[in-house]
């Protein structure tokens, strides 16, 4: 019954595939997504809807971000996307002037799986926002990039959360995130900045939610009449 199991196989892996979520990667430089006109973006991938964007926050712990304070808006270049507001002409996330941050909002629970960052140096860090109580984005703690990082950029979150074990894999996963640059570099004397180029993240939204295809039932009810009548075959001892 070597075709039964092969058969049967390939409809458990049809269901596996149905009912496993999927990662997508988000790519924000230019030419991705659509600029909604009034200083954020919008983003699509593998079904999921992303919009992107700005505000600033104040240097303390604790802190959240406030969207569009002082005419913070998202900027979009060839290296990713950046933040600008009326205090600040840079197009980097960075803290010359205010402190800039970049919201991502997403339409359904993901969890992040890896971000990729541009125009950094050794001693910038990233600040990471998540979503409280509230429903605000509050400053959870600052990373430096360089050890994050490999040579693409990119953060592996597998990785970052083995150099960082004090961070709850669970503020991973959700819809809400921020990621903002502060005002004093880890020397002390230079402002963080970098960009974000892309995202990857893996989609939570719950199993139910995905379609399965109408011809699946019907599929895997003809299996099951496959088998019966083998087995009945094999009983009359045909061949």
């Amino acid at each position: 019954m070597r075709t039964l199991r092969t058969l049967t196989a390939a409809a458990a892996a049809a269901c596996l595939s149905i009912g496993t979520a999927g990662a997508a990667t988000f790519h924000l430089s230019t030419g991705n997504g659509v600029d909604n006109g009034n200083g954020t973006l919008s983003f699509s991938a593998d079904g999921i809807s992303l919009a992107v964007s700005a505000g600033l926050f104040d240097d303390v712990p604790g802190a959240v971000i406030v969207p569009g304070a002082d005419g913070a808006v998202v900027t979009q270049t060839g290296a990713g996307l950046g933040v600008t507001d009326n205090n600040d002409t840079s197009s980097d996330v960075d803290g010359i002037g205010d402190n800039d941050a970049l919201i991502f909002a997403f339409d359904r629970l993901v969890k992040i799986e890896g971000i990729w960052f541009s125009n950094f140096d050794l001693d910038d860090d990233v600040d990471f926002f998540f979503e409280n109580a509230d429903g605000d984005l509050e400053r959870h703690s600052s990373y430096l990039l360089s050890l994050a990082l490999d040579l693409d950029g990119f953060l592996d979150v597998s990785v970052f959360l083995g150099l960082f074990p004090t961070l709850d894999p669970n503020l991973l996963i959700g819809t809400l995130f921020g990621f903002g640059a502060d005002d004093d570099g880890i020397l002390g004397l230079l402002a963080d900045n970098f960009k974000i180029k892309a995202i990857k993240v893996k989609d939570l939204s719950p199993p139910g939610e995905i379609p399965v295809p109408a011809a699946l039932p019907l599929f895997l009810s003809g299996l099951a009449g496959f088998g019966v009548a083998a087995r009945r075959r094999k009983a009359q001892g045909a061949p």
